[in-house]
């Protein structure tokens, strides 16, 4: 529906949300909703350069349980 599309749009925009952002147009029948297991949103992803999921249920980049699992995975 375009009134979502465009109502998701104008939020990542005013808010100036960060990272990649995905829409998920057919809810928890999409294909990447399946793909990554995901049961709830938001969610966070970690994923590697290669595509490879590293933790499907990632902390907030703002928490700062995140800096410490990258820092950990980059030793």
């Amino acid at each position: 529906d375009e009134d979502k599309i465009d109502f998701w749009k104008e939020t990542v925009k005013t808010k100036a949300m960060k990272g990649v952002q995905l829409f998920a147009d057919k809810s928890f029948d999409s294909d990447f909703i399946r793909s990554y297991g995901v049961a709830s949103l938001p969610r966070f992803i970690l994923i590697d350069p290669s595509g490879n999921i590293v933790n499907s249920n990632m902390y907030k980049p703002s928490d700062t349980k995140t800096a410490k699992i990258l820092a950990d995975l980059l030793q």
